[in-house]
């Protein structure tokens, strides 16, 4: 129940229970003999009936078998008015208290023994008319006949008709779904159909022939066989949730040996992100996914791989702030924000800075050996309270591993690519054209190298700076990054220099190629001082087997004089060598 309908419902609750405990006052002050004379047989109904609904039990999954109206029934055919009533109002005030760890606080629980007193009361009220005024009842010493039969399904009939409706009305005031519980309500009423009007019969047939004692005995029977089932039913909740813990443990297990696996298969950061993701959402809810890497020199936060709703968002840079990621990297913490929108979270998070489709985010860091906080693992959903404890264990499981992986990856990345254009540096660039010359060789196939060198690069410095001559770096490495194909390996070759190792590639195929990469950085502009300014890019192409069969080096001299004769030619200009 949400704690604002938590008034309502209690002041509902006294407003119904005071009337039936005041019906019931005046009905056994009327019927002084049946209290005083019946007060052992009342109690003892009680009690049955209290530790009946105590221990109810299941024996279809998301049912809830109790026998408390098989006493009610029982009371109403054998007992004088108003026991019936009496033992309702006994069992809904010990039925309450001995399941009272439903609420935490006392107005919580009265409010439950109000309610439901107030039911139970109009319940055997009802039941008690119909005995009295419709001549529903059963002769002692009457056998099994459609009589009782009879007058025990009409009674089990009213009785729950009174229940639902006034439990329709509990619930629109607690402001919960009713439909569901409708619904509920009718796939277990046939079923406690069976159950309560034949365990019934026998109670009444018993009772009538055997009398109280024999009763009392069949009844500790009865209960002693609910607290078995309730136990049973306990164990076999214990071993589903024993066995979702192994299976748990077991997916936890496999998603760290899947990332453990990728540490050593594979160093490119974007497929180590990708695994960790993979793995995650197949534990956790991962609507919203982030993996953020801290740059503590420049205090700010790379928003370096962020999903959300299965659609990668492109990255992004903020500056240290005071939203859950921050507040992770500050503390070296975990954080768990159970609902976005209650705004009762227990650490200083700026709420206005989080997504505003999440209601529930965890997010933990992710540490290296030396115990620095290197970025953020995070994940969000639009369900409030989706996270529990057994998640946040997961995903720190996860991080500890994942934060290793990341780092592995960093490093090699820094040592294979240019930080400035994101392509890979000289050294990694030769071992890969020889080890693409010899598979060209054992499989025949052909291959092309471009090298590039940005036009009057020189001057554009001059002119207006080398940040600026940097930022048209790296535009120009992010224009040839996005003209090339997934397997091509593009380099950082030198200051303005670049190339481009095509594998598998013809020399026509390598001219549309360079044409492509030649006109796009033509129509880079970079802002600089209120003017947009630019250059071009001249490019030499060479080709195995074409232009050169010996060597990689003899390869890339042939590419080297091809782009030297486009710059003698004018430049901007794209020439393969012979």
């Amino acid at each position: 129940m949400e704690p604002a309908r938590r008034p309502a419902f209690a002041t509902y609750s006294i407003l119904m229970g005071l009337p039936a405990y005041a019906a019931l006052a005046w009905l056994a002050a009327r019927h002084p003999g049946v209290v005083a004379g019946g007060g052992v047989r009342i109690a003892v109904f009680t009690v049955l009936a209290a530790l009946s609904w105590r221990f109810s039990f299941s024996i279809f999954p998301k049912t809830s078998i109790s026998l408390d109206m098989a006493y009610i029934l029982t009371a109403l055919l054998v007992l004088p008015a108003p026991s019936a009533s009496l033992i309702g109002a006994g069992t809904a005030i010990l039925g309450s208290f001995l399941r009272s760890r439903e609420e935490a606080t006392f107005m919580g629980n009265f409010s439950v023994v109000m309610i439901n007193s107030a039911i139970l009361v109009a319940m055997t009220l009802a039941g008690q008319s119909l005995v009295g005024y419709a001549g529903v009842a059963v002769q002692p010493g009457e056998g099994l006949s459609p009589a009782l039969i009879l007058s025990l399904l009409t009674l089990f009939l009213l009785l729950n008709t009174v229940n639902l409706s006034l439990m329709t009305v509990s619930i629109g005031v607690r402001g919960e779904p009713l439909l569901p519980y409708v619904r509920h309500y009718g796939s277990i009423f046939l079923m406690e159909l069976f159950y309560t009007v034949p365990l019934s019969a026998v109670m009444v047939l018993l009772y009538n022939r055997a009398g109280f004692p024999a009763f009392v005995l069949l009844g500790v029977t009865t209960l002693f066989a609910s607290v078995l089932l309730k136990n049973l039913n306990l164990a076999q909740e214990e071993l589903r949730r024993g066995n979702e813990e192994l299976t748990h443990r077991a997916q936890q297990l496999q998603a760290l040996n899947s990332i453990s696996r990728e540490i050593t298969a594979n160093l490119d950061l974007d497929g180590v992100f990708e695994t960790i993701h993979t793995q995650c959402a197949r534990l956790v809810d991962a609507t919203s996914f982030v993996i953020c890497l801290y740059n503590r020199e420049r205090a700010e936060i790379h928003y370096a791989y962020v999903v959300r709703d299965g659609k990668r968002r492109e990255a992004r840079i903020e500056p240290l702030g005071r939203d859950a990621i921050s507040w992770v990297i500050k503390s070296g913490k975990a954080v768990k924000l159970r609902d976005l929108l209650a705004r009762q979270e227990d650490v200083p998070v700026e709420l206005s800075e989080m997504d505003p489709g999440l209601r529930a985010v965890l997010a933990i860091p992710l540490v290296r050996l030396d115990n620095e906080v290197t970025g953020v693992l995070s994940v969000g959903s639009p369900r409030p309270d989706a996270y529990t404890a057994r998640d946040q264990e997961t995903l720190s499981a996860i991080g500890q591993t994942a934060a290793i992986a990341i780092e592995n990856a960093r490093y090699y990345e820094m040592a294979t690519v240019d930080q400035l254009t994101k392509l890979y540096l000289k050294d990694y660039f030769h071992q890969r054209i020889d080890e693409e010359l010899n598979r060209a060789r054992r499989y025949g196939h052909a291959f092309s190298v471009l090298m590039m060198d940005i036009d009057s690069f020189k001057e554009l410095n001059d002119a207006h700076g080398h940040l600026a001559g940097d930022r048209f770096l790296h535009r120009v490495g992010e224009v040839i990054k996005g003209n090339l194909r997934s397997h091509d390996i593009p380099c950082r070759y030198g200051g303005e220099e670049f190339a481009i190792l095509l594998p598998e590639t013809e020399p026509a195929e390598a001219i549309v190629i360079a044409e492509r990469i030649r006109r796009t950085v033509g129509e880079i502009r970079i802002r600089e001082n209120r003017r947009m300014v630019g250059t071009t890019i001249s490019i030499g192409i060479a080709s195995y087997p074409r232009s050169a069969r010996r060597s990689a080096s003899d390869l890339l001299r042939k590419a080297d004089g091809a782009l030297y004769q486009a710059k003698r030619e004018g430049k901007d200009k794209v020439i393969a060598a012979a």
